[in-house]
């Protein structure tokens, strides 16, 4: 059985208890009297929730996590009542608003300024309200040559803008969001975190589906970990996300700290190969995953072909974080001169002293450069993970939010007036 109801003013704006939504797949269009005419089921029945139970408090902003095929959608769907659970109850205080996919409430053949409308109207707001609203609206999606065009015209970029303008500046008590940031530009992404943060800090409530752990981490209050259809984990967002990450890490790190490269998207002229990346310590030990403020070392493996003539090469090795934002780059060129005269095979090596990153997941690329041509690229050689470390030495390191990079530095205190410059 399922149950929805709005409950009066509460400490919680969304109560899930016991949900359970079960689906079937199947290609035959048959019904159950037919199952039982026949005596089989032509379909298979599989539960993609099961037992789900939260509370979010007003004013809280939950993070959901996990792989793909996890639930997280399906629970945002039948969170925001789209989707009826087969099993358990959904008790909602407040108006809803949902940004579930690109263009969702949206019809193509209406104008912009129309879909404003339509949006608001459909939530039950007053045509006062969506009134002093829509320039806002407008505004803040940056759609303003194209607000009387009809949205079959918009690019998707355009329609994700115009749908985060309307949920995050239309009066709704609760937001629920589907990864739809992914697909904004940067600028776009920050304003609407930036908007997020104010929405919150205003009692309203947000509930985000998102794979990028780093703003997981860092905008949200709490998180739960949705693995196959049940919650593996629930409590503080960063803790969460070090849990997910660190058991995520298991299947797609380096095996025996060794990342192969044989099979993996590459370019460049031939003349060398690169053949594997080596994870190890400060002193050469082979390991599968490091730790902040480490002595660190990735060992390069490399064959040449004995029939080309090869000259002085370079390597460079890009470090990404999720997302696939580059955090840092290490060039040979930068700290030592070409390697000329090249064994058959062997190794480059690239040492790092206190490895300055926060604990995460990261992936690396690799290429080798003889002048500006690239002998053999490898752009996505593998990934690996960094584990919390002593960086500073005083068992503290900062919280998420603030990059990927840990930056050596210090502070001290003098005596002064504290008074600002003043200007004649």
């Amino acid at each position: 059985s399922w149950t929805w109801c709005e409950v009066p003013m509460t400490d919680f704006a969304l109560r899930i208890r016991d949900v359970g939504k079960e689906f079937r797949r199947g290609s035959q269009k048959e019904g159950r009297i037919f199952e039982w005419i026949k005596g089989k089921t032509p379909y298979e029945y599989f539960w993609a929730l099961r037992h789900i139970n939260v509370d979010v408090e007003r004013g809280q902003m939950l993070g959901i996590i996990g792989h793909n095929g996890a639930g997280k959608s399906t629970l945002l769907r039948v969170a925001s009542r789209i989707t009826r659970p087969t099993e358990g109850s959904v008790e909602l205080r407040g108006r809803v608003g949902t940004l579930l996919d690109v263009g969702t409430g949206f019809h193509p053949e209406l104008t912009g300024i129309e879909n404003i409308q339509l949006n608001a109207t459909v939530l039950g707001i007053p045509s006062a309200t969506i009134k002093a609203k829509t320039e806002e609206i407008v505004a803040f999606a940056g759609v303003e040559d194209f607000i009387k065009t009809p949205l079959k015209y918009y690019s998707s970029g355009m329609r994700v803008r115009l749908g985060m303008a309307i949920a995050l500046n239309l009066p709704h008590e609760i937001m629920l969001v589907d990864e739809v940031l992914a697909v904004g530009d940067a600028s776009f992404r920050e304003k609407c975190l930036d908007r997020i943060s104010e929405v919150t800090n205003s009692g309203r409530t947000v509930l985000f589906v998102g794979h990028n752990m780093e703003m997981i981490a860092s905008t949200c209050d709490t998180a739960i970990w949705l693995e196959k259809g049940s919650i593996k984990a629930s409590g503080p967002a960063s803790i969460i996300v070090q849990e997910y990450q660190e058991a995520a890490v298991k299947d797609v790190s380096a095996k025996d700290g060794l990342l192969s490269l044989s099979g993996r998207p590459d370019h460049g002229n031939g003349k060398l190969r690169l053949t594997y990346v080596r994870l190890q310590d400060g002193q050469g030990g082979t390991v599968q995953d490091f730790r902040s403020g480490q002595n660190v070392r990735f060992s390069v493996g490399f064959e040449r072909d004995p029939r080309s003539s090869l000259g002085a090469v370079s390597l460079v090795m890009t470090l990404f974080g999720q997302g696939r934002v580059a955090v840092g780059q290490c060039d040979s060129t930068c700290v030592t001169s070409s390697f000329s005269n090249l064994p058959a095979a062997g190794e480059f090596t690239c040492s790092i002293d206190r490895l300055p990153l926060l604990p995460g997941r990261y992936s690396l690329g690799v290429k080798c450069l003889e002048g500006d041509e690239v002998v053999h690229g490898v752009p996505h050689a593998g990934s690996f993970f960094v584990f919390e470390g002593d960086f500073y030495g005083t068992g503290t390191l900062p919280s998420p939010g603030g990059g990927n990079a840990l930056i050596d530095h210090g502070w001290e205190v003098s005596a002064g007036s504290g008074a600002g410059p003043t200007h004649d």
